[in-house]
């Protein structure tokens, strides 16, 4: 795959807490999984996509790599807002924007 490093870093989105997942919330076990779309759930994370994709940009444009990668389910996003495909997209526009890998095109 090409790999040039491995890095871990620790974000501890518990700091903010906002979700049933960094925080101590009751994560439901009763979800109506047919009107899951139409509302945000509690173990929505607040920006945790932004957050991992900034790392993401900023690491691959240091490599100089021409992509990242993010896997979220964008037919089923199941009310996550960072999952639908118009973020991801509006992601990409930000992040051509964001890198001065932009200027070299």
């Amino acid at each position: 795959m090409g790999v040039a490093k491995h890095v871990v870093v620790d974000i501890d989105l518990r700091q903010w807490g906002g979700s049933a997942l960094t925080a101590d919330v009751d994560v439901p076990k009763d979800r109506d999984v047919e009107h899951a779309v139409d509302e945000i759930p509690v173990t929505y994370v607040p920006a945790r996509n932004t957050i991992f994709l900034s790392f993401a940009l900023a690491w691959a444009e240091v490599l100089g790599a021409d992509a990242i990668f993010i896997g979220v389910n964008a037919l089923d996003y199941s009310g996550y807002p960072d999952c639908r495909p118009e973020y991801v997209a509006a992601f990409e526009t930000m992040a051509n924007l964001a890198t001065c890998r932009w200027r070299a095109g």
